[in-house]
């Protein structure tokens, strides 16, 4: 799908956001005759380094919307009603502990050893029904996509991405081989080729798939790998 090579998801996928987007952009009258605001609310969720806040930056260049980065605090204190389209990107919304389901004692407290460790990067402590009214509309929210990205989305209150609040919902995985397969630059007796085909699967991540695809060698790649698991082994 056009767009979509440099982003590496599944083409649907791509496809569908960008559909909307184009629909905000020139239907704002298609919203109002539904009797609904004019936003989204679309929620990406899948595992670390799918480039999800990547893939929203992308829309919003190729649509030519400003971005504001904000977080579950934010909700409640934002002006959502612009006079022109924005995109809200609310980064790793498993971040904010009164979205979360609560910690039970038989939970092993390494499962959300990744969602804890996060908790404490948010000054504000918003509170859990005013961000649930925000999401459902008692607030007049008007030409506005907000895009809501976690990895962990089991450990959300069902409640708070529930359809209604969350308007459209998406998994972004990492490529499979097929997938990464067919973006090869190379011809299969390049040894760049060989290299990428005899890793073990999951070993590529989207966030790091457009450097191997310019790398000049096979060390490069291999380079371009070990520093990515360094940087996230410091990381957690």
């Amino acid at each position: 799908y056009h767009g979509n090579r440099d982003q590496f998801i599944d083409n649907d996928i791509y496809r569908y956001i960008d559909k909307t987007i184009e629909r905000m952009k020139a239907n704002k009258e298609w919203y109002f005759d539904r009797g609904s605001p004019h936003k989204e609310t679309i929620l990406l969720e899948g595992p670390p380094g799918t480039g999800n806040s990547t893939l929203v930056r992308h829309f919003a260049s190729k649509h030519d919307l400003d971005v504001i980065v904000i977080t579950p605090g934010d909700l409640t204190k934002i002006n959502f009603n612009k006079n022109r389209l924005t995109i809200y990107l609310l980064e790793d919304i498993d971040s904010e502990s009164c979205l979360l389901i609560p910690e039970t004692p038989d939970t092993p407290i390494e499962e959300l050893r990744g969602v804890v460790r996060r908790l404490s990067s948010f000054g504000s402590n918003p509170d859990y029904s005013e961000i649930i009214n925000v999401l459902d509309g008692v607030i007049p929210i008007n030409n506005a996509i907000i895009f809501m990205t976690t990895n962990y989305v089991e450990k959300l209150k069902p409640a708070v991405i529930r359809p209604g609040r969350v308007n459209k919902r998406y998994r972004i995985d990492h490529p499979t081989p097929e997938r990464i397969k067919s973006l090869l630059p190379w011809g299969e007796d390049d040894p760049r080729y060989k290299t990428v085909i005899g890793l073990e699967e999951g070993a590529i991540k989207i966030a790091f798939l457009s450097d191997i695809l310019k790398s000049d060698s096979s060390e490069e790649i291999l380079d371009i790998i070990t520093s990515y698991k360094q940087f996230n082994k410091e990381e957690a």
